[in-house]
């Protein structure tokens, strides 16, 4: 029979990983760009870059939530692992 190995340290790692990636996430555009302009491209470009942020901030929080839910469902896996060992090792020495 075959056996699942979880490799709890590199779960961390990754996860530290999407933390710093996510932090990375921001604007490109200055808002100097957009002060005073009058042109319809430049609003266009304002408008765009609003919904851009939003999608970003969006995106950010998506990715908070699903570290969140990984590092719990990773700490439910390495309970349950302990205990399956426990339970594993009373077996043994009850049927010795």
């Amino acid at each position: 029979m075959g056996k699942i190995q979880i490799k709890y340290e590199n779960i961390a790692e990754v996860l530290k990983g999407m933390q710093v990636a996510s932090a990375k996430l921001n604007r490109n555009f200055p808002e100097s760009l957009f002060e005073g302009n009058q042109l319809d491209t430049i609003n266009e470009l304002k408008d765009i870059n609003e919904s851009f942020e939003k999608l970003i901030e969006n995106y950010k929080n998506l990715l908070h939530k699903n570290q969140l839910m990984v590092t719990q469902s990773v700490a439910l896996m390495k309970e349950t692992d302990n205990n399956l060992k426990s339970a594993m090792s009373v077996n043994s020495v009850i049927q010795k």
